[in-house]
């Protein structure tokens, strides 16, 4: 290894210098020969069980580098928004030339062996491609970290390119990364697409429903043991539900278990006259009270709602019945005023792409020894994905994913599906209760055993431990610190105040670095960014701007700051306005326009606070 580099790796990247050095005190079978080009230039050659291939060319590197580069240039366009994934180091020749080339454009680099890497580290200086545009850089095989590690969280233009000699020494690595890599764009996609959608929602909601929190028990800290070590059932709207309503009626009239509905799932109980022990709900939409339009149209007002403190707050506001609520992990509201009497945070429930998901993690946390999944399809059953009974039941997806059933067979699926699918699989191998997936002909669900709901009856669930009654024993305590919630109304009305001041300020700044760069102020233009910047930090500590502001806007922050990224290192002072000027004032010019919408925010919180600290009567 080159003293470089132990220096350097030593220095920056203490990780990839102990590696390096245990895969070579390790000695293992080695794959690779370094060789010297006709052009005296180092490469590499594969060898294995007989065939050579050389990594790059065996006679000039350097101009095969140049005609590589060349050649992505020509396939993919390269602008300020490219990311590109070079799957596959080698001894790097490709990569220096697009650093050359494109020096201000970020990278990540994919190198599946480690001895190509410790062979880079004998002949060439690592800090060459250790640049600040370096996104990510991970050896061996490990998919899952890289994908961790990258993510510039919004839609940038992804380029994929694989050192041609890689196709055929890695092609099994390659064809693991490729499958890995597009799954992770999807999902990524998808949550991005679910941020734009719900960000003002988010905040919306918790807002208007704080008041209800404050006035309904928490059903995770006021449940007085009443769930521990009984049996749960998590009933959802597949179409799968429709062959077990005799059997969830015999455990309802019998008291046999908890019946917990999710979602949609309501509707087809209620078509059947079975009203479940509660019905959970944290979907933030506006449409979320359509779920329960057939329980208010029918004037019920008997089952308990369990609400996700940032759902839907139409939803509330319709049902007249019963509330208790959870703290989701959505709801910056809730975590920034409410603490317990003990001066403890209150624990939260993680959101997730599912009802379902986000409500098997509360029946975990409220103690129930074993959870049976009903109605849990996460697949189609004869282009049905909705039980009877669900009026709204969209219709059949284009996009169709193939996954195996409960009996081992394939059955069509969508991704939202798949994705709602992985995500119970992660939250049930996470916290290994036992986990029974009774839905006949459903997806297979890791994690869980396939047994039928009447054979569970027959064998298990034979005694009565459930009263129809047992909600009612959860009575609403003051269980939040009084003290705490007044100190933080206090707190955030003066950082809207701060707030509201350096959303002005940072505007007129803008302003004046725009009339400078067109009358080409050279000199005062460093001088006024740098006070913006002073500005922009002090509005990034600021509460309100953390607690409302960025959560209402996230997307396009982010956005914001991966665009301004490229021109953190740039020395000129008005190149570096240009780059980041047009960005920066569509951000704020947003941040200006929702300033009524803000103060309503914070007059409708005091309000709720003033209300709640002032009733002797809750």
């Amino acid at each position: 290894m080159l003293a470089d580099n132990i220096n350097f790796l030593k220095k920056n990247y203490q990780v990839f210098y102990n590696a390096a050095n245990n895969w070579q005190l390790k000695s293992p079978e080695k794959h690779f020969i370094c060789e010297k080009t006709r052009s005296d230039q180092e490469t590499l050659k594969h060898e294995n069980t007989g065939k050579s291939i050389y990594v790059h060319s065996k006679y000039d590197p350097l101009k095969e580098a140049v005609i590589l580069i060349d050649n992505l240039e020509t396939n993919e366009p390269i602008n300020p928004d490219t990311h590109v994934v070079f799957f596959g180091l080698g001894l790097g020749y490709h990569i220096d030339e697009f650093v050359n080339r494109y020096p201000n454009i970020n990278f990540s680099i994919v190198e599946p062996s480690m001895e190509v890497f410790v062979h880079y580290l004998n002949c060439k200086l690592a800090k060459k491609i250790f640049t600040n545009e370096l996104v990510s850089f991970v050896i061996g095989d490990d998919i899952t970290t890289f994908l961790n590690q990258w993510n510039d969280g919004r839609e940038s233009s992804v380029v994929i390119f694989e050192l041609p000699s890689y196709k055929n020494i890695f092609s099994s690595e390659l064809d693991r990364f490729f499958i890995a890599f597009k799954e992770h764009i999807k999902n990524r996609r998808s949550q991005l697409s679910v941020n734009y959608v719900f960000k003002e929602r988010w905040i919306l909601n918790s807002v208007n429903n704080f008041k209800t929190v404050l006035r309904t028990p928490n059903i995770m800290l006021e449940n007085n043991e009443l769930f521990r070590n009984k049996t749960a059932l998590l009933v959802a709207a597949g179409p799968s539900l429709n062959f077990e309503i005799e059997n969830l009626r015999k455990i309802k009239d019998k008291g046999l278990a908890f019946i917990f509905s999710v979602g949609s799932a309501i509707s087809t109980l209620v078509e059947n006259k079975i009203y479940p022990h509660a019905m959970c709900t944290i979907d933030p939409g506006v449409n979320n009270q359509q779920v329960f339009k057939k329980v208010n149209d029918e004037g019920i007002k008997t089952i308990p709602m369990i609400f996700g403190s940032s759902v839907g707050f139409e939803s509330l506001v319709q049902y007249q019945g019963p509330k208790y609520h959870m703290i989701t992990s959505q709801d910056t509201i809730a975590d920034y005023f409410l603490q317990t009497e003990a001066k403890e945070k209150v624990e939260r429930i993680s959101d997730a792409p599912s009802v379902a998901v986000a409500t098997y993690e509360l029946l975990v946390k409220l103690g129930f020894k074993q959870i049976l999944l009903v109605g849990q399809n996460f697949a189609y059953l004869k282009d049905k994905h909705y039980a009877e009974g669900v009026d709204y039941s969209p219709e059949k997806s284009q996009s169709i994913e193939i996954v195996k059933d409960t009996n081992g067979d394939d059955v069509e699926t969508t991704h939202v599906f798949n994705l709602m699918k992985r995500s119970l699989e992660t939250a049930i191998a996470h916290y290994q209760l036992k986990t029974i997936n009774t839905t006949i002909g459903g997806a297979a669900i890791v994690g869980t055993v396939f047994q039928t709901l009447d054979s569970i009856i027959e064998d298990e669930l034979n005694k009565n431990e459930v009263c129809d009654d047992d909600f009612s024993k959860i009575t609403h305590h003051d269980i939040y610190n009084r003290n705490y919630l007044l100190e933080q109304s206090e707190r955030l009305l003066k950082a809207f105040e701060d707030y509201e001041a350096l959303v002005y300020k940072i505007g007129n700044k803008i302003k004046q670095l725009r009339d400078s760069m067109q009358e080409h102020h050279i000199k005062v233009i460093g001088k006024i960014h740098r006070e913006m910047d002073h500005l922009i930090q002090e509005l990034e500590n600021n509460d309100y701007f953390k607690l409302i502001a960025v959560q209402m806007n996230r997307v396009e922050y982010v956005m914001l700051v991966n665009d301004n990224k490229q021109y953190r290192n740039e020395k000129n002072d008005l190149i570096q306005a240009k780059g980041i000027i047009d960005h920066t004032e569509v951000f704020f010019d947003k941040l200006y326009l929702e300033m009524d919408l803000n103060r309503e925010i914070v007059k409708v919180i005091a309000n709720v606070i003033t209300g709640y600290l002032n009733d002797n009567n809750r």
